[in-house]
């Protein structure tokens, strides 16, 4: 798969080269946490990339949740579901905790789909790896 291989990471974050960003003048909360809202909208058609929003950490500057649709759909049948990712801080990295996926088509109505990730062993700090 695209999305595993180590050469495509720069094609697939969350940065000016991939995405359009602009910053919504107001604050929101997520889970206590104060967040920066940012609108993103990808700057080229893959099915890694969405259009939507994503909430960054004031503090920290990490994810919390990104949630959009994708910019290119991954399926016909599928239409284009809206993705939410939330993430949580694991020794300075952000890292997807929960995965909710919800799609419409008219053959098979509402689907919903959610993926649940835990038990990361990280080695070292975000700290260490920018130096």
């Amino acid at each position: 798969m695209q999305i595993y291989d180590p050469t495509m990471r720069g094609q697939l974050m969350l940065t000016t080269d991939n995405y359009e960003i602009d910053v919504e003048p107001a604050r929101s909360s997520i889970d206590a946490q104060d967040c920066v809202v940012l609108d993103v909208k990808a700057l080229r058609s893959s099915v890694y990339l969405i259009n939507g929003r994503a909430w960054v950490d004031a503090k920290t500057y990490l994810l919390v949740r990104v949630q959009g649709t994708q910019s290119k759909s991954s399926s016909l049948w599928a239409g284009t579901p809206l993705i939410t990712r939330d993430f949580t801080n694991v020794n300075g990295f952000a890292m997807v905790t929960h995965e909710k996926i919800e799609a419409h088509n008219f053959l098979l109505g509402q689907t919903v789909e959610e993926i649940e990730y835990r038990d990361y062993k990280i080695v070292g700090d975000a700290r260490a790896a920018a130096q």
